[in-house]
């Protein structure tokens, strides 16, 4: 079982308003999700964010409850060094399918995963809607029904190759699909006139490298990550995304084990939605962050470069993000 309790405003909505989000920790939509004081008033969330069952067999992991699917699908082990949201888990999925469980809400999920030597094989059937902060905002209520929300499906085949208990490549190939349901449809972003689509899907390919390694220790040095996804563009807002990029391990002498990063996400919008509503074609973040580690705290600047914001540079220029990301883990779970 695992509980979260936030607290904070919505930057992303509130000043930048980027389609990405580009602050990992905070979430869609904006009202609360978070721990707020306004008007002299208190507004909380503290809420269930996993409670599940595992079962280990020799070369298979079984698992029933609720889950947040990004723990085991779709994700870079480069990515995770990054802050914005597009790194973490690309839009192509969370964005066109917001009931995908992931945080900030999380879905009833079943997942099998199977080893076999370099390959891992691993499968999902969650709850195409699980809730949301106004009639599920604890985690603890599961009124919305597989009927009235659909299934979420996910599958992945990924090989890994790790050499002395560090990662030398990792490729995932995934698909995923929604099934709709009469209560939840997905709408031609273009034309509302449109039928509908009971159905979504999509695909996406991940890799892991490690480029160079130092001589001095072979644990550290430069990696480096690609991530694509792809969904039709007819009812989605995100037709494609080409994100990747280089973080190296331990580049100054005395900080072996800091990292620092510089990666670009880049989601593209639908054809449709560039014809008929003159958004451009991509929405692009720059990131560059450095992560100082240490035994109980790692200390994070980060600064991002934000263009095309929304499919709208008119309305929302052009802007620079900065962030100071402090982690404190004192030996409670470290």
């Amino acid at each position: 079982m695992y509980m979260l309790n936030t607290y904070g405003d919505n930057p992303t909505t509130d000043y930048v308003h980027d389609y990405q989000m580009f602050d990992n920790i905070e979430s869609f939509p904006d009202t609360n999700n978070h721990i707020q004081f306004k008007n002299g008033q208190l507004n909380y969330r503290t809420f269930i964010y996993t409670l599940y069952y595992q079962h280990f067999f020799r070369n298979t992991r079984i698992l029933v409850g609720q889950y947040d699917l990004n723990f085991d699908f779709a994700f870079s082990n480069v990515g995770l060094n990054f802050i914005n949201s597009s790194f973490g888990v690309q839009p192509t999925i969370t964005y066109n399918v917001p009931s995908f469980s992931t945080y900030p809400f999380t879905n009833l999920t079943a997942r099998v995963e199977h080893t076999m030597g370099d390959y891992v094989a691993r499968a999902a059937i969650a709850q195409g809607m699980g809730g949301n902060n106004l009639n599920n905002p604890h985690g603890t209520k599961y009124s919305e029904s597989f009927r009235e929300g659909g299934l979420f499906f996910i599958g992945e085949l990924e090989r890994v190759k790790i050499a002395s208990d560090f990662l030398m490549s990792d490729v995932k190939l995934g698909f995923w699909g929604h099934s709709g349901s009469k209560s939840m449809k997905f709408q031609n972003v273009t034309d509302t006139t449109d039928h509908q689509s009971h159905i979504n899907y999509g695909a996406y390919l991940i890799a892991d490298k490690f480029l160079r390694p130092e001589k001095s220790d072979s644990s550290q040095g430069l990696y480096a990550f690609v991530d694509l996804g792809w969904a039709p563009g007819d009812y989605n807002i995100f037709n494609f995304y080409a994100g990747g990029g280089l973080s190296y391990t331990g580049l100054l002498p005395k900080r072996t084990a800091d990292i620092v990063s510089l990666g670009i996400a880049n989601p593209f919008f639908s054809k449709g939605l560039q014809r008929t509503k003159g958004y451009t074609q991509t929405e692009k973040a720059i990131e560059f962050n450095y992560n100082f580690v240490t035994n109980k705290v790692n200390i994070q600047p980060c600064v991002q470069y934000i263009m095309n914001i929304a499919g709208d540079p008119v309305n929302n220029p052009n802007c620079y993000a900065f962030m100071l990301r402090i982690t404190s883990h004192q030996g409670l779970f470290y």
